[in-house]
Parts: structure tokens; sequence; C-alpha cells
């Protein structure tokens, strides 16, 4: 027995491989003969194509200095033309019969026009009284801005005239004084002489539908003039769609082969190109510019390739035919020697495979004398594979029965959850619902399955899913949470939380994830209730602590932190900002005289008074403690502050509370008043603050019932604010 082939003393000795042998032997059988056949074909084929498309361009240069002398026909009449009085603009008399005559010793011409500088067809050699507008067509601009009598031609346009593609040739018409001294034509005129209008003629393009029959070939040439310029070609129609003759050949204007355009723009000459025109058929084209265009005009000759690759064709299939009877005795020859070296082995190998595929593991591959040694090599190996198959089959059936039983506890535990499991896929639609659906929903799950997750969603709240869920996930997040109102099937509203995890990947036609997802979702209405509770609750505290419960109005701590933030304010955008400080006048008298009751009372009055002399919404009116009020006044200067405080003082005093203990014995107000203006420096709020209170202190020494106005010094060392004696109202 050989060390490391464990089957040599089980089957007798085995011939050499036969793969070896039987490709060698085909090689030397057939593999010559083919190779020399394709061979001479395809460079037969090459050597074809190559002569056609030589054939292609010949055709086309001579077809190219055939036609040139139309549009150099064209230029020199036109030119001539534009030099005869009886045609000048404005038109002294008619020329229609001059352009009548000239159109008849010119047959290849076709309708001669003259359009004025209004772009209207002055006469033309076709009608008498011309009603024609032809401003927009651009030749007729480029000719009206041209300097010199140089021709103009158009792209390929449809005639407004004929109704029949054309080409239309143009130049400008000169005032007669444009040609003194002037010994020929092209010549550039007198700077700032405008053309008088233009002078046009339509080609007759009948040459051209002629040209494929005149070029020697077949009549299914394709023949095209090609505009370089804008990419619309002329096509003589000689085939189909189906590639076949036309019945009644003509001009077609359409957009030209977009590759045969680049080809001849790169060219800038003669050249070829291969490939498939806009019917589909393939063809072998040459195309040469005419020279007389400036190369915007090429002209192109398309050859059929299977018309001209048909005999070559022929000849390939005659090869071929040869090589497929030499290849078929090879085979021949070498399917003998295989047949018991390779395929009743392979028989066996099969049936025994067979055996195998439909679960019988106890089939064996007999001895097979005379096969090849690599056949013998995977008979061994393939009943080795059926005994690990057999093992493995014992331990599958094992593993089975115990994801069953997985399978059977996790289906009790979803069943039973109050909690709705779901799955979907990729694009977000269901594919399994647990029964807490019906509770959660109202929807039984069959209900729910192929329906996108986002049915579901109250349509206030689908951006905020998107954003929280569905766009984490898409971007590859392996979880996501998002809290969302949805609407039960009975149109109730419910909160609800759902935590959704991505599915691992498994092979196709596996359980897990390819691309899936598995979602937990939860009714959390009561918590959510309870939450909006506490809001609501912290939101009333949060306002009841920045209001006087007496007068309703912001309190002392409301009015310190809009002070800050209006300072900043004034700081960054270098705004005025001004300040109230307000106190009434003998209040503690007021409430030894009237009682307490009564002095809440006054507070509440002045407060309203307040109230009721603030216009603007940014102006703040606050309680700063006991009888006194403080109101900030935003984007105010000194001279508004003032103005605000003595309106204030008076809607206090005009309201005539009685007070005995005054000496005015009415309930009067003393106000200080400070105004920051531009440039701010380092002074900060407190100084600012503090200003305001030493002008209401002075202003309850001047005699109360006044206002004093404060002069706030602003420095870059933030000095001590300056009282002004300024004395306002009392």
């Amino acid at each position: 027995m050989t060390p490391g082939a464990p089957w040599a003393g089980r089957w007798p000795a085995a011939p050499a491989g036969i793969r070896p042998r039987l490709a060698l032997l085909s090689l030397l059988a057939s593999g010559p003969l083919v190779l020399l056949l394709m061979a001479g074909a395809v460079a037969e084929r090459s050597r074809t194509v190559a002569a056609a498309a030589v054939r292609a361009q010949t055709l086309a240069v001579l077809g190219a200095e055939q036609q040139d002398d139309l549009i150099q026909e064209a230029a020199t009449l036109l030119r001539v033309l534009a030099r005869v009085p009886d045609i000048r603009v404005p038109l002294a008399r008619p020329c229609h019969a001059l352009l009548r005559r000239v159109e008849e010793d010119h047959q290849r011409i076709g309708i001669l026009s003259v359009i004025g500088s209004d772009g209207r067809v002055a006469c033309n050699s076709r009608d008498e009284q011309p009603s024609l507008a032809l401003a927009d067509r651009p030749y007729f601009q480029q000719a009206m801005a041209a300097r010199t009598d140089e021709l103009i031609l158009s792209t390929p346009v449809m005639s407004r005239m004929t109704g029949k593609p054309t080409i239309v040739a143009a130049v400008p018409l000169f005032p007669t004084s444009a040609f003194a001294g002037a010994s020929d034509a092209g010549g550039a005129k007198p700077d700032g002489l405008q053309a008088e209008g233009v002078l046009i003629a339509a080609l007759d393009l009948d040459w051209f539908s002629r040209l494929g029959t005149r070029l020697p070939g077949s009549g299914t040439n394709l023949v095209q003039i090609i505009d370089l310029r804008d990419g619309s070609a002329f096509a003589r129609s000689v085939l189909d769609g189906a590639g076949v003759a036309a019945a009644q050949p003509g001009i077609t204007l359409r957009q030209a082969d977009p590759a045969l355009a680049a080809a001849a723009r790169a060219a800038g000459g003669p050249g070829t190109m291969q490939g498939p025109d806009p019917a589909g058929i393939g063809r072998i084209t040459g195309f040469a510019p005419l020279p007389g265009t400036g190369g915007t005009l090429v002209l192109s000759v398309g050859l059929p390739r299977q018309q001209v690759l048909s005999a070559a064709n022929a000849r390939l299939a005659e090869d071929a035919a040869i090589a497929a009877a030499a290849t078929a005795s090879a085979l021949l020859l070498a399917w003998s020697v295989a047949n018991r070296a390779v395929l009743r082995p392979v028989r066996r190998m099969a049936a025994a495979a067979g055996q195998l595929g439909a679960g019988n593991l106890d089939t064996r591959v007999a001895a097979l004398p005379g096969a090849a040694r690599e056949l013998q090599a995977l008979a061994a190996n393939l009943d080795d594979m059926t005994a690990r198959l057999q093992a493995r089959s014992r331990d599958l059936a094992a593993a089975q029965a115990s994801l069953q039983r997985s399978e059977e506890h996790h289906r009790l535990l979803s069943t039973h959850s109050s909690d709705m499991i779901s799955r979907f896929d990729s694009r977000f639609r269901l594919t399994y619902l647990s029964p807490a659906c019906l509770d959660l929903t109202g929807y039984q799950p069959d209900e729910l399955i192929g329906r996108p997750t986002s049915d579901l969603v109250h349509p206030d709240d689908l951006a905020w899913v998107d954003e929280t869920l569905n766009a984490p996930l898409q971007a590859g997040r392996p979880t996501a949470r998002a809290t969302y109102r949805a609407v039960r099937k009975d149109g109730a509203v419910a909160w609800l939380e759902s935590i959704v995890r991505r599915l691992p990947d498994v092979p196709t036609g596996g359980t897990g994830g390819d691309g899936s997802y598995v979602m937990v979702t939860r009714d959390v209405s009561t918590r959510m209730e309870m939450e909006q509770r506490l809001e609501e609750a912290n939101t009333l505290l949060r306002g009841q602590a920045m209001q006087d419960p007496l007068t309703a109005l912001p309190n002392r701590r409301h009015i310190d932190e809009a002070i800050g933030t209006e300072f900043r304010r004034a700081q960054r955008l270098q705004l005025p900002l001004g300040i109230l400080m307000l106190d009434i006048d003998r209040f503690k008298a007021f409430n030894d005289t009237y009682g307490h009751p009564a002095g809440d009372a006054c507070i509440r009055a002045v407060a309203t008074a307040i109230k009721a002399v603030l216009r603007r919404p940014t102006d703040l009116a606050g309680r700063y403690g006991g009888e006194e009020f403080a109101v900030l006044l935003p984007n105010t200067d000194d001279a508004g502050v003032a103005v605000t405080g003595e309106r204030i003082r008076r809607a206090v005093q005009d309201l005539g509370l009685a007070h005995t203990g005054s000496e005015f014995g009415i309930v009067t107000l003393s106000i200080g008043a400070a105004a920051i203006m531009p440039p701010i420096g380092d002074i900060g709020p407190a100084a600012f603050l503090e200003a305001a209170d030493a002008a209401l202190y002075a202003a309850k020494r001047a005699g109360r019932n006044g206002l004093r106005l404060a002069a706030v010094a602003v420095t870059a060392a933030g000095q001590t604010p300056a009282l002004r004696p300024d004395h306002m109202g009392g």
C-alpha cells in the first residue's frame, strides 16, 4: 500500500490521467487545422474592411469635390447681385422679375430673396408680393452684423417658403458708397457702416438626393451632409429601419450621429469610422469636408457593413464548417478512447450521487476497474464525504430537536407578552407582529402585515420618528429608540415607545436579518400623561416664581434677569438702553392712614397706570419691591426715557388717589431715570441700575413728585455714573 493513498490497496492499478492524454490527442488531431482556417478567415475579413474604408473615404472625397462648385457658384452669384442697384434696400423699384430671371439661369440654385433690415422679405424670385419674416433666422442676424460681404451658410433648416430641407447662403447688402474704390469682393467696409439688408439663396438639394445613385457602389449607400456647427444633417433616405431600400428616396433633416460628427471634427479633413447608423445598420463610413465651406459642412458616405463582408462571411462559414468537421472527428476519436477511462466511471458516480441526493446515505461507489486515476480518487472522496454526511445528519437531527424546543419557548413568550414584538424589512414594511398588537393598536396582526411602520404614527410625529428611529437605522446604527404618538384603529391616540434592533445578516434562505429589524413596542400613555402634568406644574411654578402675586407684574427676580439680558444685547448691538426706578411717595404714611388693604389697592392701581402708559411690546414694567417699581426700556435714549417717565408720573397723578399724609394730597411718584448710549464700554448692569437708583433718591430730595435723569459716564475704566441736574415734572 502506498503511503498517503488509503484506497490504493482496494482497487487495481490505474492508467495515467485521461485528461492530459485527451487534450493532447484533440490538439494534435484538429488544433493546427482549425487555427489555420480561422486565422485566414479573420485576416480576409480585416482586409475587406480596410479596403471598404478606403473606398468609402474615396467616394466621400470625390462627392465633396463634385458638389463644392454649387457653393462656389452661389457665393459668386450673391456677391455680384449684391452690387446690382435694382435689388438695393430700401428698394427703388420691384426686383422680382430680375431675381426670377437669375433663378431660371441658375438651375442648381433655388429661391433668391432680398430681406430688408427689418427682417421681412422685400422680394424674391417666386412671389411678387412676399410676406415672410425671417428676422429670427441666425443667418440673417449674422449677415446684418457682418463687416464684409463674406458668404454666410446657415445650418440645415426647413424652408418656410418651400417646406423642404435646405441650406441658405447669405451676403449682406451694403450701401452703394461702400463699394467705391473696392476692386474685389470680401473687402472690409468703412467703420460704422451698417448693412441695409441681406441677399439670400436657398440651395437646391435635388443634386444631393441624386448623389447616392451617381456615386459608384450600391444604391443602399447612406449619403449625408453634416453641419459640424450644430450637429444637424441632411440624409438621403435610401433605407428604412429594417435596412430595406426605400420606395422613394429623398432628403430628411435630422440630428447627425454624434459619434460621426465628433470623428469629423477631430479629423479636420477626410477620414473614416465604423459603427451603426441612426437606423441601427452597421456601416463603414468615409467622410470629407466640402472645401468651400471652411470645414463646417462634411459629406459622408456609409457602406453597409453586412454587404461589404458578405463574401468574407461566406468564406468564414465555409472555413468554420471544415473546422467543425475536423473537430468532430477528433472528438469522436477522443470519445472512443475516453469511454472506458472516463464515461462509464462517471456514470457510476452519478448514479451514486443521485442516491445520495435522494437521502440514501448508505450508498457507496463500487470499484472502478480501468478508470482514470483522478476518477478513482474522486470516488474515494465521495465515499468519505458520504460517511461524514451520515455523522453530520445525526448531529443535525439532535440540533433541530433542540431548536424546535427553543422556538416553542420564544413563541410562548411572544404570545403572552404585553409588549408588541414586530419585525420589518429594509423597506420598513412589517413582516410579523405578536398578538399584543391588538391591545396596543386595535388592529389584528394580519391587518398590518405588509404595511409600512409609519402607518401607525400620528402625522404630527412622522418627522420626529424619521429623525430618531428611521434615519439612525438607515445610517447603520444597530439600535434606535423613539417615543411617539400612534393612531389606534378606533381613532384614539396613544403614546408608544419603540426600541428597534437590527438583526444579524445570514445567508439567503435563513431566518436571521437579511437587512431586517426586530422592534419591541409598549404603551407609555400613562407615563407620558404624568410627565405632561409634571411639566405643566413646573411651568406654573416657574411663572409664579417670576411674577408678583399682588400686581401680576414681573417681580424683582424677573426684572434683574431682564436687565442683564438687555444690557448684554445693547453692548453687542451698540444700541441705547433706558431704565426707570419709581417709588410711591410717602407710602408708609398711606398705609398708616388707610390700612394695608387700601395700600395693596393703591399699589395695584399704580401698576395698572404704569402698564397703560407703555406701548411697545419690548418695554418691561415690574414691581421691584414694596412700593417700588422698575421699567426697562430697550433701544431708548435719555430723551425717550425722560418722556416715558414723565408720562407715567402724570398718569399716576391723574388717578387722584387721596393721600392726606402727602404734601400733595394725592398719591404721586418719584422717578429716577438713566439711559446708556453707544459706544458702550466696560460699565456693567450693576452700575447702570445704581445710576437710576441714585437719580430716584435725587428726585426725592428735590421734593418728590418729580423725575431726575442720571448721566451715565461710559469709559473703558468703568467710572462711577454722574448725576446731572436735569429735572422734569413736579
